[in-house]
């Protein structure tokens, strides 16, 4: 992805800013959550909500409290949100980009009328050959 989901001090910041201390984002990163793309996954998947039993593995050594579960239930509930949109990003722009074809495909693509006019297969742009004698 590239994106701060990817990034540990995306991770970091955005933990401190849901209330968890420094030693809590931290942990999470001791127990393998390096990114807010994995902390997405690490407990439940997308769309549910993450028991404390789910949790507690996150944060060890640190004991789990109402406080730092309710902070790292939003934590995750961001994170879900974030990768799902991005997610739906991506398939949205490979529905809209252009399909870029081979030379050899392109040129077997295009068709050519009595006028001298070049037609590009299902997208009907014309690529019109000038001459003096029979212009398209």
């Amino acid at each position: 992805m590239g994106t701060s989901l990817e990034s540990v001090n995306a991770l970091k910041s955005r933990a401190l800013e849901v209330s968890l201390s420094p030693e809590e984002a931290n942990a999470l990163t001791r127990n393998g959550v390096t990114s807010l793309a994995r902390l997405a996954f690490a407990a439940c998947h997308p769309g549910q909500t993450p028991t404390d039993a789910q949790l507690q593995p996150l944060l060890q050594p640190i004991v789990l409290n109402p406080g730092n579960a309710a902070s790292l239930k939003r934590l995750i509930f961001e994170a879900q949100t974030l990768v799902c949109n991005e997610v739906k990003i991506k398939a949205n722009k490979k529905e809209d980009a252009p399909t870029n074809f081979a030379p050899s495909e392109r040129d077997n693509n295009r068709k050519t009328d009595s006028r001298g006019c070049v037609s590009e297969g299902k997208r009907s742009a014309l690529i019109v050959r000038m001459t003096l004698h029979s212009p398209c």
